[in-house]
């Protein structure tokens, strides 16, 4: 029987914005270096959504490393409006990003940009990333990462 390599081995945590219940602002993932990545998935996870709230979110690069400050919006990677008055409360959005995709931008650098509007929310934010060079992720994950169980 052939053997499969594991998902934790193929994908690592690379960027987060930790689940907590955030009030109106802006709010941004750690910075992904895209050398290292082939692809990145940023996982967005919307809880309750505050009376007349909004959830903006977009994948934001630069050319250069600028954590929380990436400007250049990644084309067509940035999420349609949740809002509490369209029953968006208890959702997910998926944005993947292949370094290619980046590259053609001139982006080197990418993070996730979620926008808390008028009123608050829970919310939670993941980046997975694959490693660009046929290696397992040994080592990629976050520093934050408690335990992998395979």
């Amino acid at each position: 029987m052939a053997s499969k390599s594991q998902l934790n081995e193929r994908l690592a945590l690379i960027g987060t914005i930790d689940p907590d219940a955030y009030s109106a602002d802006t709010y941004t993932s750690d910075e992904i270096n895209m050398q290292d990545y082939s692809r990145v998935m940023f996982i967005l996870t919307v809880g309750d959504l505050g009376s007349s709230a909004t959830v903006d979110f977009e994948i934001n690069g630069g050319a250069t490393s600028d954590p929380g400050s990436l400007a250049t919006l990644v084309t067509g990677k940035d999420a349609t409006q949740l809002t509490q008055a369209g029953s968006d409360s208890n959702k997910q959005v998926i944005i993947e990003v292949s370094a290619e995709e980046a590259a053609a931008q001139g982006l080197q650098y990418l993070e996730a940009e979620v926008i808390v509007g008028t009123a608050a929310c829970d919310l939670g934010l993941i980046v997975l990333g694959e490693p660009a060079h046929y290696s397992d992720t040994a080592g990629l994950d976050l520093a934050t990462v408690a335990e992998v169980i395979g």
